[in-house]
């Protein structure tokens, strides 16, 4: 995003409205004449009083030119901080390290598990869940499932659920779903639940993108997405 330089006579209201402007767009502020005064130790008409408007125009050029070399060093150090969490990120957000992570797994039963019992919480994750919010194929194969039998048999019974898979293991997988220990069945209780367990999925997927990430346009894009995940909240 650009700068926005405000220009005026003294006493116009630069620095009131440069604070509410920068309030406002939740940008940083600057007031260049104070940066001068703190370089120079000397009011601003002490200093074109005493040294002329030439030198004045040079120490103004100087002020400026301090605080942009400020914030490039600032902006290479954040750069520095999010390229080494990028590689730590690499090192614990692999596809294979999502699918041993055993609060993930916990949690991708706990939803499937959440909506075969209750229609209207499968209609309510149908609108927010991803396949890539899944770790395991057999998981979003399984959500898919369960929405099939609400649509065509209104109901979903684990035996009917566990003979849509063949594969012994696969049926082991989905048995598991229906073996979560859950706290209560209160209704408060679950809608917190559902919105801890819903966060901890996406907010995986966006860790893992962002360590993979390539551009810093897609790494911008990501973290918007984390800032409005931190505002979802998902009613039952």
């Amino acid at each position: 995003m650009s700068n926005i330089t405000l220009i005026g006579m003294p006493g116009s209201g630069k620095s009131t409205v440069g604070v509410l402007l920068a309030k406002a767009l939740g940008r940083g502020f600057l007031d260049t004449d104070l940066v001068i005064q703190q370089q120079e130790n000397a009011l601003l008409q002490d200093i074109l009083d005493q040294f002329g408007v030439k030198h004045f125009l040079q120490v103004e050029e100087e002020a400026i030119r301090s605080e942009i070399r400020k914030l490039v060093q600032k902006e290479d150090a954040a750069y520095q901080r999010e390229a080494e969490k990028r590689q730590q990120n690499l090192k614990n957000y692999t596809p294979e390290g999502r699918r041993k992570d055993k609060g993930l797994l916990e949690a991708q039963r706990s939803l499937l598990y959440y909506a075969a019992q209750h229609q209207g919480i499968y209609d309510t994750l149908k609108e927010i869940l991803e396949e890539d919010d899944f770790t395991e194929g057999i998981y979003w194969r399984t959500f898919g499932d369960i929405g099939d039998l609400w649509q065509n048999a209104g109901h979903v019974f684990p035996a009917d659920l566990v003979s849509r898979f063949e594969d012994a293991k696969e049926q082991k997988q989905v048995t598991e779903i229906f073996a979560v220990q859950l706290p209560t069945e209160n209704g408060a209780d679950m809608e917190k639940a559902i919105n801890e367990q819903v966060k901890r999925l996406k907010r995986t997927k966006i860790d893992h993108l962002t360590a993979n990430a390539a551009t810093v346009e897609e790494i911008q894009r990501l973290v918007e997405a984390k800032r409005k995940l931190d505002s979802l909240y998902i009613t039952i």
